[in-house]
């Protein structure tokens, strides 16, 4: 199941940015925790299935309707990150262990390399948006499914949010935003909205924050932090091309104009509804926070055999588009571009 990634709303210095998300409902959290356990102390495994308590490289047990439920603090290191029990079958029912999401069919359960899907939610998908918090966008499930129908699932699975963000660590993107303009009469700034010819270089931090973020969604939300590279400077690209000018030569055409040069990666489910998920991207000089699809990973994507393609970082603001400056950006390799350089 490929991901999609949403915009999010602008922003301000990085702590008010983050402040205004806090600000948001809170749906829930989740109770305290013991201290995880190793299930395998390289990170990796030698089976992509197993038992439930070894379902990642590092775990814990929290309490979830009445019942335990396993919490994966950290990934296996390689596709797939998550090594839920084997799927089964037994007098026509199927045991298939999924997570809730979309594909092309619709919303339902995507399983290892199968999808449940119908084009309109069905209502056990619903209600585990419902359950206070947008459960289904932290769960993976075990379900019981007859005549290729799902008739009910059971979370078995919470998946930390550090896990998702893990997995844009370090990552290098490339591409540009809007550049601003000014109205001399009002002094009111505004971007336009899909000019991106302010050329842009990020690179993420190797893990997200430390310091949870909020519980948006009914858990706890982590932020990974994002580096303009080409803030104050000319820097080289990934392609060998020319300098990639410092966004300080534009003026009061910078995009982040009086800003640190830092950006907030957030995953965002359920933006404006269940099943709405996107990424959001906090963009510290105007307050605004933008939205994509490219970046966001579900449950779901962490059991497949191959990785999410996380390549598209393309955003836009979360409201009146000319709000904020749009990005068009992709992933670049790391290795390769970000010294320094003369224009």
């Amino acid at each position: 199941m490929s991901s999609r990634a949403l915009p999010l709303p602008r922003s301000l210095p990085l702590a008010r940015a983050l402040s205004l998300l806090l600000a948001l409902p809170l749906l829930g959290c989740s109770p305290s925790s013991p201290a995880p356990t190793d299930a395998a102390a390289d990170g990796s495994s030698t089976s992509d299935t197993g038992p439930i308590d070894a379902v990642c490289a590092r775990q814990h047990e929290e309490p979830l309707d009445g019942m335990t439920l396993v919490v994966c603090d950290e990934a296996f290191a390689t596709a797939p990150f998550v090594h839920l029990p084997a799927d089964s079958a037994s007098g026509g029912v199927e045991t298939v262990y999924g997570g809730i999401g979309h594909d092309a069919g619709g919303v339902g359960l995507i399983g290892r390399g199968r999808s449940i899907t119908t084009p309109t939610a069905p209502a056990w998908a619903d209600a585990e948006a419902q359950f206070g918090a947008l459960r289904y966008a932290y769960m993976l499930y075990r379900a019981t499914v007859r005549g290729g129908a799902v008739e009910s699932v059971t979370p078995v699975v919470r998946v930390d949010d550090r896990v998702f963000a893990r997995l844009l660590g370090g990552l290098v993107f490339e591409g540009g935003a809007s550049p601003r303009t000014v109205d001399p009469g009002t002094g009111e700034a505004s971007f336009a909205f899909g000019d991106t010819s302010a050329r842009l270089r990020v690179r993420f931090d190797a893990a997200p924050s430390d310091t949870e973020s909020d519980h948006t969604a009914g858990f706890p939300r982590f932020a990974l932090i994002g580096h303009i590279e080409n803030f104050t400077h000319a820097v080289t690209s990934s392609t060998g091309g020319p300098c990639m000018p410092g966004l300080d030569t534009l003026g009061a055409g910078n995009p982040f104009f009086g800003d640190d040069g830092q950006l907030a990666l957030l995953r965002y489910p359920g933006m404006h509804a269940p099943f709405d998920d996107v990424f959001t991207l906090a963009f510290d000089a105007s307050g605004n926070v933008n939205m994509g699809s490219g970046l966001y990973v579900s449950p779901a994507d962490l059991i497949q055999a191959t990785a999410p393609t996380l390549t598209d970082a393309t955003n836009a603001p979360h409201g009146t588009p000319s709000s904020g400056p749009s990005a068009t950006l992709t992933a670049v390799d790391a290795t390769m571009g970000g010294a320094s350089c003369t224009l």
